[in-house]
C-alpha cells in the first residue's frame, strides 16, 4: 500500500431504521456516534490492505482530519466519506 491510496463509499441511513425514532424525534437527524462508527469502519477497510509490519512493528493512526459535524444529516441523506493514506512508516518498539 502507498501513500496517495484511498477508500471511499456513500450510503444512506433510511428512515425506517430504529435511532431515528428517538434521536430527535420532531426532528430526526443521524447521531453522530455513528458517523464516527462509519468513519473507522471506512478507515479499517483501508488499513485492511496495510502490509503486516515485520519484527515486531506495529501500526499507529496518527489521527483523523476534516472531520467535522457542520450540519444535521436528516434521514434519506446521501453520505460520502472517503479515506485516504497520506504517508506510511514503521516505529519499532523499544
Amino acid at each position: 500500500m502507498k501513500p496517495g491510496n484511498r477508500c471511499g463509499l456513500h450510503f444512506t441511513f433510511l428512515s425506517v431504521l430504529r435511532f431515528f425514532a428517538d434521536h430527535f424525534p420532531r426532528r430526526p437527524v443521524l447521531p453522530g456516534s455513528l458517523l464516527m462508527k462509519a468513519d473507522l469502519q471506512l478507515v479499517s477497510a483501508l488499513a485492511a490492505g496495510f502490509p503486516v509490519p515485520q519484527h515486531g512493528g506495529h501500526w499507529v493512526p496518527k489521527g483523523i482530519s476534516n472531520m467535522k459535524l457542520r450540519t444535521f444529516t436528516p434521514p434519506g441523506e446521501v453520505l460520502e466519506m472517503e479515506a485516504s493514506l497520506e504517508q506510511l512508516s514503521l516505529r519499532r518498539r523499544a
